[in-house]
């Protein structure tokens, strides 16, 4: 990994930003290099075991959090399975996971969310930090193109055409720390995962956006290994990032990571490096070395 990642050691505060899978998975291939990191987490999930605990509770949205927190578990400890398990046979709690679980009894032990999260990094042994968006509830909530307006992440992610209006219900205020480790950020990367529910709950956060606006560290979006079925993931690269623009009110994107198994990228005014990120053994997940490999070859470009 040494000779690869010469340009990303340089930057020793890295903020990566996102929701659950996309965002885990980077944040355990940047766990192997000799840099601080922090991980943002978006948290206006409305499905499974996470939505039957926001209606029970009014809490946070635990699932995204606790998928970065698996990701970056080893998988053959304990306290790793307690946080991946999932009940099948007990009726009053079946299908629910224990991991959320979990999450939502330290945040009632300790007070905060930010709080339970640092606990449960030290019984899983993780050095990264993970910070939630807001440690408000907060739920997402769109207008599309044919009038129509839908409330909560699942109803969101069914809309059929472009949203011309996205938001977060209530506005929410910033975890402080989130804040604080854009502001601190030498490079900030924005992770693969669904563009709408993933990334941009993180975006619709005032005080984030207005820190990476503010920051001169490079921004390096990293594109999903294959098209997500909803109405802005079958959009092309140039479609998505002109429509982000155009609900942040500007372009925020420096560099894009673009895997070379998908259609030629057709973004042309923000530099796009396109190379092999995918992973042999799986895929639509980007391969760990390949991935940092790419960002190191993207920060060729800010030498």
């Amino acid at each position: 990994m040494n000779s690869i990642s010469n340009n990303i050691e340089k930057y020793k505060n890295i903020c990566a930003i996102g929701g659950g899978t996309g965002l885990g998975r980077l944040l355990n291939a940047l766990s192997t290099l000799k840099v601080s990191t922090t991980g943002i987490v978006a948290t206006t999930d409305t499905g499974g075991s996470t939505g039957w605990i926001r209606e029970q509770t009014n809490c946070i949205a635990w699932g995204d959090i606790r998928n970065c927190l698996n990701q970056m578990s080893q998988k053959d400890c304990i306290p790793g399975a307690l946080f991946q398990y999932r009940f099948t046979e007990f009726s009053a709690l079946e299908n629910q996971n224990l991991g959320n679980l979990m999450l939502y009894a330290l945040n009632q032990l300790s007070g905060r969310p930010l709080d339970a999260i640092t606990h449960a990094r030290k019984i899983l042994n993780i050095d990264t930090v993970i910070i939630p968006m807001s440690e408000q509830p907060v739920h997402l909530a769109a207008h599309d193109s044919d009038d129509i307006t839908q409330f909560g992440e699942i109803k969101v992610e069914e809309i059929k055409s472009l949203p011309d209006e996205i938001w977060l219900d209530p506005n929410p205020v910033a975890t402080p720390e989130a804040v604080t480790a854009i502001q601190q950020a030498d490079l900030i990367i924005l992770s693969a995962g669904s563009l709408v529910t993933s990334l941009m709950p993180n975006l619709l956060v005032t005080e984030l956006l207005k820190a990476i606006v503010n920051s001169k560290a490079p921004v390096i979006y990293i594109a999903n290994m294959k098209s997500i079925d909803d109405a802005i993931g079958t959009l092309t690269i140039d479609q998505q990032c002109r429509w982000m623009e155009q609900i942040l009110g500007l372009n925020i994107i420096d560099s894009i990571i673009w895997p070379d198994s998908r259609e030629r990228p057709d973004c042309n005014w923000i530099y796009t490096l396109v190379t092999d990120v995918g992973d042999e053994s799986a895929p639509l997940r980007h391969d760990k070395i390949k991935l940092i490999s790419a960002i190191n070859r993207t920060l060729e470009k800010y030498k």
